[in-house]
């Protein structure tokens, strides 16, 4: 086996080729955990690997708690489903609130403030939704002045200990709404069961993976990721490639190309997020984007490898794609990359153009 099967077996887990899901719910299910700070990417995210799904259906089940949107994992925000949000947050909370804790300082958010600003959040938001700049006035109306890079703090560490989480949109404006609102409240798991369910859940839908790329995914500690392998014993299959080993459900290769061979891949997509060093798999060639230069940081994938980065221009009358390709596309890889954007098309329900880029 080469690194090259690595992305061949990822695709194929993560449902980007192969069985496709056939609700929204399911796709959040099966990957568990879907980073979406880039809110409209992000839903793109979970289409993709779904039959059917819209971007405006996706608006939907935010809006009615079927899907939730909060800051889980790591400090930033993710899809989850509501059947996994408490025990994810009590099994990897306490980590991310570990890293965040020189900012609270440098912030002066005391314990004591913080519990301050749950409640308030209760009140306010009790039986209602309010957007960020209508918090915002919330906390200051009770003496609480928050601001920027303090404000987030504030929300972020109640949405890891399941006061809030994202309400869905008001306009274009997300809003936030008490988590006991949505889901009701319910036990959590035994924290061995827990860590046993995460390690079996992430392995399976993001594996080939390795011991590093589940501790970044997760914020556990690598002791901790250890014992989840031990407890998940033969459910997970183990394979060494270039002196790595690597954990997934199967090492079994699919049998000849993906189906769809093509993807436009959102820069935060699980398909490269969903991992630390061995991101590289995806792009032996090295082509992909660096960082946000001047916006190309989303990617087009053919035959799990990026074949161009992408800068995603959100227009009036549709979507462009402008790519820098890793090579002078043929023929077949443009009528891949217009049938990528077609599907895309489809999803938003809008125009959606490629152009190719110097």
């Amino acid at each position: 086996m080469e690194k090259r099967d690595i992305a061949r077996l990822r695709l194929r887990s993560q449902r980007l080729s192969a069985t496709k899901v056939d609700s929204i719910d399911g796709v959040i299910n099966w990957l568990v955990c879907s980073q979406s700070q880039d809110y409209g990417p992000g839903k793109w995210s979970i289409g993709q690997r779904g039959l059917g799904l819209s971007d405006a259906a996706l608006d939907e089940a935010l809006a009615e708690g079927r899907i939730l949107r909060t800051h889980i994992l790591r400090p930033t925000w993710h899809f989850v489903a509501p059947s996994d949000i408490r025990w994810i947050q009590a099994l990897t909370g306490p980590r991310v609130l570990v890293q965040n804790r020189h900012y609270m300082t440098q912030l002066e958010l005391t314990d004591a403030l913080l519990q301050q600003t749950a409640e308030i959040l209760q009140n306010a938001l009790a039986g209602r939704r309010l957007t960020r700049p209508q918090v915002q006035m919330a906390l200051a109306d009770a003496g609480v002045v928050a601001e920027g890079t303090r404000l987030a703090y504030i929300l972020m560490q109640a949405e890891l200990e399941c006061v809030i989480v994202s309400g869905g949109l008001t306009g274009k404006q997300q809003t936030y709404a008490l988590l006991d609102e949505l889901v009701p409240p319910a036990p959590t798991k035994d924290p061995d069961e827990a860590l046993t369910e995460l390690t079996l859940r992430y392995f399976t839908s993001h594996g080939p993976a390795s011991v590093a790329d589940f501790r970044w995914w997760s914020s556990l500690t690598v002791a901790d990721v250890k014992r989840g392998l031990e407890m998940a014993g033969r459910d997970l299959e183990k394979h060494t490639v270039d002196g790595l080993d690597y954990w997934a459900s199967t090492f079994d290769l699919p049998v000849g190309p993906p189906e769809p061979r093509a993807h436009f891949i959102q820069g935060l997509d699980e398909y490269f997020v969903g991992y630390q060093k061995t991101r590289s798999a995806a792009d032996i060639g090295g082509f992909g984007p660096r960082g946000y230069d001047r916006g190309f940081y989303h990617t087009f994938v053919l035959d799990g490898q990026v074949a161009a980065a992408v800068r995603r221009i959100v227009e009036k009358d549709g979507v462009t794609f402008e790519m820098r390709q890793a090579w002078p596309f043929s023929a077949d890889d443009i009528a891949e990359a217009e049938g990528a954007a077609s599907r895309y098309a489809t999803f938003l329900d809008s125009d959606v153009r490629v152009k190719m880029v110097a």
